[in-house]
């Protein structure tokens, strides 16, 4: 499994007013007075702070670097402004890709699974979708499967292992 990307919400707890983070002007990527998000870059990924005081990272590769990249945006703007009771990020999304070694017969997988839960339609998406454990999964034919909707990587993996398991006894 490769994570190609982590999504983490958090919230200040207070209104942000955008002026007082002028000094960062190096690490901001855009003029938050023409966006109603503020950019902020990190070592890790990038951060989007609104006024409202909510954040979000996007862009993280492992779950252990939400709390390091928490702990850079919070002494980043701890530096320019006062943060009384934040409320730290928590995994809204974990985006992983998994590889079969093999090609996928997609048309004989979709005939194989319930209706419920599957979506392909080749000639608008090359990929079959399936909604399964909460998450949902694009399928292939070449092998490869994206899996989305997880905010813990065992859970991400145990999905891959159920499909897997489904499309070798096909």
């Amino acid at each position: 499994m490769q994570i190609v990307n982590i999504v983490a919400s958090g919230d200040l707890n207070q209104r942000i007013d955008y002026s007082e983070l002028t000094p960062l002007h190096e690490k901001l990527l855009n003029n938050p007075e023409k966006y109603h998000g503020c950019y902020i870059r990190l070592s890790a990924c990038k951060a989007t702070l609104y006024k409202t005081g909510k954040f979000i990272f996007t862009g993280l590769k492992s779950p252990e670097s939400v709390q390091e990249t928490w702990d850079e945006f919070y002494n980043t703007l701890t530096s320019v402004i006062s943060i009384t009771s934040p409320t730290p990020p928590k995994v809204n999304n974990i985006v992983s890709v998994h590889v079969l070694n093999h090609p996928v017969n997609l048309t004989k997988l979709c005939l194989t699974l319930s209706f419920d839960n599957v979506e392909y339609e080749p000639e608008q998406f090359p990929g079959l979708i399936l909604r399964k454990n909460g998450l949902v999964s694009l399928i292939f034919a070449s092998g490869k499967m994206i899996i989305t909707g997880s905010t813990d990587p065992e859970r991400s993996n145990r999905t891959f292992e159920e499909i897997q398991s489904i499309i070798n006894n096909l």
